[in-house]
C-alpha cells in the first residue's frame, strides 16, 4: 500500500515538473518574440528618425538657396539626373537647358549645388527630390515672387497645396526595384515617377506597406510650401530695400524721395501737389524742373563758347573780305571752332549744324583761305557753311533739368533697384511711405507730427512713431485683400485694409500693421512692414 502511494507520488510530481518546463519554454518564446517585435520597432524608428533628419537637413539647404540666390530668388535648382559616381554627381543641371525646362523635374538632390555632404537614409540610399516647374532657377520662370504657386501637392495620409518641392529617403528595395546607376525614380519611390510641366501635379502619400499585390509604401518625404519658402525671401526684399533707401538718404541730407504713384507703371518719381508720400519704389530717386529755351539764349557754358566761336569766325571772315592779312586770325578762329564742337552733344544739336559748322572750321584753317575769300566775298566754303550753321542753329531748342532738391542724389545706391534684375519680379509687391517730415525739397528734416508707425509682432524696432519711412511687402494675396491681383494699379490688391488707412497722411498717420507667421493675426494680415530711420532704432 504505501509502495503504490509512493508511485503516485512520483508521478504527480514528474508531471509537475514536465507542466514546468513546458511553462517555461513558453514564456522564454513568448519573450523572444517580444524581444525580436520590439526589436524591429526600434530598429524601424531609428530608420525613421535618421530620415527625418536628414530630410531636414535637405529641407534647410533648399530654403537657404532659394533665400540666398543672386538672380532669382525664391527659385530652386533642378534635380540631380547624372549617374552615381560621374563627375557630375551631386549637381543640378546649369541655368540654361533646352526650352527653359530642367531636364527632368524628379531626380536625386543636388547635394554639391547645395554646397551640403552627399545625404543619405538609414538604408544608405541618396536623397531624392521633386520640384515645382513653377521654381525652376531659369528665366523662363519669371517672375518668381510671392505670388508663384508651387504646382506639387500631396494626397493620400497628409493633404497639403501650394508645394515648392519635396524631398524623399526611398528606404530599402521592395517587390522587385532594381536599382542600377541608371535606375529611374520607380525603382527607388512608390508615390511618383514623373512630374508634369504642363500643370499640377498629386503626390500620395500612404502608409507604410511591404504588400507587393497592394500598393507597397516605405517612402519617407518632408514638402517644402511656398509660403516655408517666400517667407524667408520676403524678409531678404525688404532687408534689400531699406538698406538702399537708408543708404541713399545718408548722402541725401537725410530724406528719402517721393515714391511713384501706384497708378504710374514706369515707377516714376512724382512731386506733385500735395507731394505723392505713399507708392512704389522709383527708378530714378530725385524728381526735376524741365525749362526748354533756344540754344541762342542758353546759358549752357559749352552752348555759350560754341556761340561766341561762331561770331569769332565770321568777324575774321568779314575782316579778310578786304584784307587777306587776316589769314592767322581766321586759322584761330577755325580752330576755336572745332575744338567748341567737340564739347556739344547730338542731340540737341543736329548733324546737320554740325557737318555745316565742321566744314566752316575746316575751310577756315586752309593755308590760303583768307585769300579766297578776299577774292570770292560772297560765295566762299567758309562763308556759305558758316551762314548755314547758323540759320540751323536759330531752330535748335536746349532743354535744361534742373533738380528740384540738389541736395539729394540723382541716383540710388549701386546695385539697388536695377531694371532687368530680379528686382522686376518684385517692383510691384513692394510699396513705400516716406514721413512728410523727410521728403523732398524740406529744409530741416525732422518728425514732428508726421513720422510713421508699426505694431505687431512682427516688428521688433523701438521708436515706433518716429519712423521717417516705411517699406511694405505685399505677401501672397489672401481673403482679406479686396479684389485679385488682376491689376497692378489697385493697391488694395496688395495691402489690406487696416494697412490702406495710413496711406498718404502727413501728419497723426495711422499706424502700419505687421505680424509673425506664428501669430494668429497673421492669418487676415501677411504684410511685411520694415520701419527706416537712418539706421538709428530700424536695424
Amino acid at each position: 500500500m504505501n509502495s503504490l502511494r509512493t508511485t503516485r507520488t512520483i508521478i504527480r510530481r514528474q508531471r509537475g515538473a514536465a507542466m514546468m518546463i513546458m511553462l517555461v519554454i513558453m514564456i522564454i518564446g513568448v519573450i523572444t518574440f517580444l524581444v525580436g517585435a520590439l526589436s524591429n520597432s526600434t530598429l524601424k524608428s531609428a530608420r525613421d528618425q535618421q530620415a527625418a533628419d536628414v530630410l531636414v537637413q535637405a529641407r534647410d539647404a533648399l530654403i537657404g538657396r532659394a533665400v540666398s540666390d543672386a538672380s532669382h530668388p525664391g527659385s530652386l535648382p533642378c534635380p540631380d539626373n547624372s549617374a552615381p559616381g560621374s563627375p557630375l554627381w551631386g549637381t543640378a543641371p546649369g541655368p540654361i537647358y533646352g526650352g527653359g525646362h530642367c531636364p527632368s523635374y524628379i531626380g536625386r538632390l543636388p547635394w554639391k549645388t547645395l554646397g551640403i555632404p552627399e545625404l543619405h537614409d538609414a538604408n544608405g540610399e541618396d536623397l531624392w527630390y521633386a520640384l515645382s516647374p513653377t521654381l525652376r532657377d531659369n528665366n523662363a520662370a519669371k517672375p518668381i515672387n510671392s505670388d508663384t504657386p508651387g504646382w506639387l501637392s500631396l494626397t493620400g495620409t497628409i493633404t497639403l497645396n501650394n508645394v515648392a518641392a519635396v524631398i524623399f529617403a526611398p528606404g530599402a528595395a521592395i517587390c522587385g526595384q532594381s536599382r542600377t546607376s541608371t535606375a529611374t525614380a520607380n525603382q527607388y519611390l512608390e508615390t511618383v515617377s514623373t512630374i508634369s510641366t504642363a500643370g499640377p501635379t498629386p503626390i500620395t502619400v500612404r502608409a507604410a506597406s511591404n504588400d507587393c499585390s497592394n500598393l507597397p509604401y516605405n517612402d519617407n518625404l518632408l514638402a517644402i510650401t511656398t509660403d516655408q519658402l517666400f517667407q524667408q525671401v520676403e524678409k531678404r526684399i525688404v532687408r534689400e530695400v531699406k538698406a538702399c533707401m537708408d543708404n541713399y538718404a545718408a548722402t541725401s541730407a537725410s530724406k528719402y524721395p517721393w515714391p511713384a504713384s501706384v497708378v504710374d507703371l514706369t515707377y516714376t518719381s512724382k512731386n506733385t501737389t500735395p507731394a505723392t508720400l505713399f507708392g512704389r519704389v522709383p527708378v530714378n530717386p530725385t524728381t526735376s524742373t524741365s525749362t526748354t529755351t533756344s540754344a541762342t539764349s542758353s546759358s549752357d557754358p559749352n552752348v555759350v563758347t560754341l556761340i561766341n566761336t561762331l561770331s569769332s569766325l565770321q568777324t575774321a571772315v568779314n575782316n579778310c573780305k578786304s584784307n587777306d592779312s587776316y589769314q592767322s586770325a581766321l586759322t584761330g578762329a577755325g580752330n576755336a571752332l572745332l575744338s567748341a564742337l567737340g564739347n556739344i552733344t547730338n542731340p540737341p544739336f543736329t548733324s546737320t549744324f554740325i557737318n555745316y559748322a565742321k566744314s566752316a572750321g575746316n575751310a577756315a584753317i586752309n593755308t590760303n583761305a583768307c585769300d579766297y575769300i578776299q577774292n570770292n566775298p560772297s560765295s566762299n566754303t567758309v562763308q556759305t557753311n558758316l551762314t548755314s550753321a547758323n540759320s540751323t542753329l536759330s531752330s535748335i531748342n536746349i532743354t535744361t533739368v534742373t533738380p528740384d532738391d540738389p541736395s539729394m542724389q540723382p541716383s540710388w545706391p549701386a546695385g539697388c533697384f536695377v531694371p532687368g534684375t530680379y528686382w522686376d519680379d518684385w517692383e510691384n509687391l513692394v510699396f513705400y511711405q516716406v514721413a512728410s517730415g523727410y521728403q523732398p525739397m524740406t529744409l530741416t528734416p525732422t518728425c514732428g507730427t508726421s513720422c510713421l508707425s508699426i505694431i505687431g509682432s512682427a516688428n521688433n524696432a523701438v521708436g515706433s512713431g518716429s519712423y521717417r519711412a516705411v517699406v511694405i511687402v505685399a505677401r501672397k494675396y489672401i481673403s482679406t485683400d479686396t479684389t485679385p491681383r488682376s491689376s497692378t494699379t489697385n493697391t488694395a490688391a496688395y495691402l489690406e485694409p487696416v494697412n490702406l488707412v495710413p496711406q498718404g497722411s502727413t501728419a497723426n498717420v495711422p499706424p502700419y500693421n505687421t505680424f509673425r507667421p506664428t501669430d494668429p493675426n497673421f492669418q487676415t494680415v501677411n504684410d511685411l512692414a520694415q520701419c527706416l530711420d537712418g539706421f538709428v532704432n530700424c536695424k
